[in-house]
């Protein structure tokens, strides 16, 4: 977790640019991972951190390769949230489908910056 904070810190410090480029995108990857291999307390360790330094710097988080059930499960519980926060959460099946090269490549990122 320490690792985790230092890399943050050197990000914002090195790689944001105030007043321009101060929120960050983070896509995260779950193909491969089942409710069954996956640690709560392991996901706790890294989100409280985040959540306690960070709050206001996260502008979206993309959950791709997300089983059905883990979608279902969102789905439940995304109304917890209020509107605004509800928004940074975007949960998605297949990263190679086409619905996520339109839902999220092309709405979020510079054509340029994409891997052909």
């Amino acid at each position: 977790i320490l690792t985790l904070i230092y890399i943050l810190d050197w990000a914002i410090n090195n790689l944001l640019v105030t007043g321009v480029i101060e929120n960050w995108m983070v896509i995260l990857d779950l193909k491969d991972v089942t409710i069954a291999n996956c640690s709560i307390p392991r996901m706790k360790a890294f989100a409280e951190p985040i959540m306690n330094h960070y709050r206001g710097r996260l502008f979206r988080l993309v959950i791709c390769n997300t089983s059905w059930m883990v979608r279902g499960i969102w789905a439940m519980f995304k109304s917890i949230f209020d509107g605004f926060t509800g928004k940074k959460f975007i949960m998605t099946g297949d990263s190679d489908s086409k619905d996520f090269k339109t839902d999220i490549i092309d709405i979020y990122f510079d054509k340029s910056q994409v891997e052909k």
